[in-house]
């Protein structure tokens, strides 16, 4: 049969035949992947504080279906003011205290006087923890006294190389200031990292929001 163009001039009367979807010949309609509904970020875990908790660890959930992973932390707030935020790589579901975890970035801050600075932070010595926040320890009250950050970790599961951490986070500091910084680091461990335990520099978790994604390959 021959195709017709339908241009403006031409008209459709009657009635469409609706398709069947359920003819024997086309089979089965299956539901998308949820990887393919969700774009390049699947989301793998989530949990949510809301009263004094001494860590969160996000373990347990990185497979071989991903090499690149996503935490999203906000609003998160410390119980005790005046401390800072840390993380630990977990090694079997363990976080580790050794001193395997060293860094290098940058930081801007604007004052209650409007007057902003920048400048470069980092060690190569061996620390027990790797700061989540380097320049000053957190506000715990007022209005702008969250914490919010997006963190990347690169190849947990290899077993050859040290393991490869971003971060960008902003916050309030103790002195009031408005923080923003962008890290990079490693993990100095050749052996499995499993996930991530965030803790305070002293005392508890008070409020906080922790996101795992999954990169797709």
């Amino acid at each position: 049969m021959a195709l017709t163009r339908l241009g403006g001039a031409n008209a459709i009367s009657g009635t469409i035949p609706q398709g069947n979807i359920a003819n024997a010949s086309l089979g089965a309609v299956t539901a998308l992947p949820a990887a393919i509904e969700t774009g390049s970020l699947v989301k793998l875990h989530s949990t949510s504080i809301s009263s004094d908790t001494a860590s969160v660890s996000i373990d347990g959930h990185f497979t071989s279906d991903y090499d690149i992973y996503k935490f999203i932390v906000y609003d998160y707030t410390n119980a005790t003011d005046d401390q800072a935020i840390f993380f630990r790589a977990n090694v079997g579901g363990s976080a580790q205290s050794s001193g395997i975890y060293f860094s290098t970035g940058q930081y801007s801050y604007v004052n209650t006087s409007n007057s902003p600075s920048s400048g470069d932070f980092g060690t190569y010595s061996a620390y027990n923890q790797q700061y989540f926040g380097w320049v000053s320890a957190m506000n715990n009250s007022g209005d702008s006294a969250r914490f919010a950050s997006e963190l990347t970790l690169f190849n947990p599961l290899q077993t050859t190389k040290y393991k490869d951490f971003h971060y960008k986070c902003s916050y309030e500091g103790n002195n009031t200031n408005l923080y923003n910084e962008d890290v990079a680091g490693k993990v100095r461990t050749t052996s499995a990292v499993s996930g991530l335990t965030f803790i305070s520099a002293s005392g508890n978790i008070s409020n906080g929001e922790f996101v795992l994604y999954g990169v797709k390959k």
